[in-house]
């Protein structure tokens, strides 16, 4: 937020925020007058070398504080945009210290849904159903989990096989792993394991990769 107000062009709109319950304080500590940020903010808005910055592109003194327009959401609630839809739903992770969402984005090209933080709950299987492409948490190798409580709020290789079957996705990310899965040979070995289960296509993700929404094709051999 402070990059897009800072660095960006004067004219830019207020920047959306939509969260569960807590964004606003959140927020408000953050970037109000008894906000961690207040003095960052204040010389922003009032030292001449920063106030010329923001005159040469194109702003018109006094330079307001950035306002970003908060909207609290609950478990089944959708944000609909110029040609997207975002849908939300409870998943089991922090509760109940945390409000933990999942959420789904449909747009005419295709459908993506993120988990997010989460274990194997009936909120996903929803968001998931039909979707063509599922980034999903993949905490552990199935049966070593740390105890029950893990297995709850944590979701192992073959439990996001599991519910990417149940749902009918078509493509299958697996996302947040640690170091004990993130090892050529274990990976693909697990990558096989889910394949038992689960027939549709499967990505180990990785840093800065382009994940297509249709099925993944072969490049060209040269």
């Amino acid at each position: 937020m402070l990059t897009q107000w800072d660095q960006g062009r004067h004219d830019l709109p207020e920047l959306q925020v939509y969260g569960p319950a807590g964004t606003s304080e959140m927020t408000e500590r953050l970037f109000s007058e008894t906000g961690a940020f207040n003095l960052d903010l204040v010389a922003r808005t009032s030292h001449e070398g920063s106030l010329a910055f923001f005159q040469a592109r194109g702003g018109t003194l006094p330079r307001p504080r950035p306002q970003p327009v908060v909207q609290e959401l609950r478990s089944g609630d959708t944000v609909d945009g110029t040609g997207w839809t975002v849908s939300v739903q409870s998943v089991l992770h922090q509760q109940p210290y945390l409000h933990c969402f999942g959420y789904r984005i449909d747009t005419p090209e295709g459908s993506l849904a993120y988990s997010g933080d989460s274990g194997p709950c009936k909120g996903m299987e929803v968001l998931a159903q039909d979707c063509d492409v599922m980034i999903h948490m993949t905490h552990y190798i199935s049966g070593t989990q740390l105890n029950p409580i893990n297995a709850k709020t944590s979701s192992g290789h073959m439990e996001v096989a599991t519910l990417a079957a149940k749902a009918n996705v078509k493509t299958v990310v697996v996302s947040h792993v640690t170091e004990q899965m993130d090892v050529p040979g274990v990976r693909e070995r697990l990558i096989n394991e889910m394949a038992a289960v689960y027939s549709g296509n499967i990505i180990w993700g990785e840093d800065l990769m382009e994940i297509p929404v249709d099925d993944p094709r072969p490049a060209k051999l040269l």
